[in-house]
């Protein structure tokens, strides 16, 4: 694949504080993302991932910004949105982010992007 891995990492807080295990974040592309030296399109899909116990999560992702300019669109967003695991239902428990994901670092905390 011609893109930008980024891993990205956080822990998931309830309204106590505390960390908030069972829980689960998606993640979506805003729009497809194409390599202008390849020509390969990148579309997200829904990403799916739970917490652990502590409420810690790790999903690796693609840059949304190049550092070379080589990426379409320039605008393109991550949408995050936190949801509480449940057996039957999955209900949301946030509004929705969003983010942009530059390819300057392989590793960053959600913290540092929302």
């Amino acid at each position: 694949m011609s893109f930008t891995i980024v891993t990205v990492t956080g822990t998931v807080f309830g309204p106590d504080g505390n960390p908030a295990g069972l829980t689960g974040l998606e993640f979506k592309l805003s729009q497809v993302l194409v390599n202008f030296d390849t020509g390969e399109q990148y579309d997200s899909g829904l990403i799916e991932i739970p917490t652990d116990e502590n409420g810690n999560f790790t999903v690796d992702l693609v840059a949304t910004q190049s550092s070379t300019g080589k990426l379409a669109p320039s605008n393109a967003i991550w949408f995050c949105n936190l949801y509480m695991l449940d057996t039957y239902l999955k209900t949301n428990v946030s509004n929705p982010c969003s983010f942009t994901l530059p390819d300057s670092n392989p590793f960053v905390d959600i913290v540092t992007l929302i």
